[in-house]
């Protein structure tokens, strides 16, 4: 597929570690919450249905309409990942606009 191939060279198994290594940064909240800090700054919210549905359609798109399955384990991991920053990203945003919610709410 045009996103992930299998790799060969040494960069390419650098770039491949340091994907997952973002994303497992991630996981532990340092850059999910750059993400999501980003988004709340432009107005953006998030919903419940947000977080179910855009990770799944992220690995839709990266996993069957970018032809990651065409990369065979690889194109998993990669359309899983991008999937799982998607749901943490929206999670995160999720759970700043209820606990502003939450402050509000006791302050009158």
């Amino acid at each position: 597929g045009p996103y992930c191939r299998k790799m060969q060279s040494e960069a390419e198994v650098r770039y491949g570690s340091e994907l997952c290594g973002h994303v497992v940064e991630n996981a532990r909240g340092r850059w999910s919450f750059v993400y999501s800090d980003r988004w709340r700054d432009r107005g953006e919210s998030a919903s419940v249905w947000k977080i179910i549905f855009f990770p799944l359609a992220k690995f839709i798109l990266n996993y069957f309409i970018k032809l990651g399955f065409l990369d065979g384990p690889a194109g998993f991991t990669y359309a899983f990942l991008m999937s799982f920053h998607s749901f943490l990203v929206r999670a995160k945003l999720w759970q700043y606009s209820k606990s502003i919610n939450l402050r509000h709410s006791g302050e009158r």
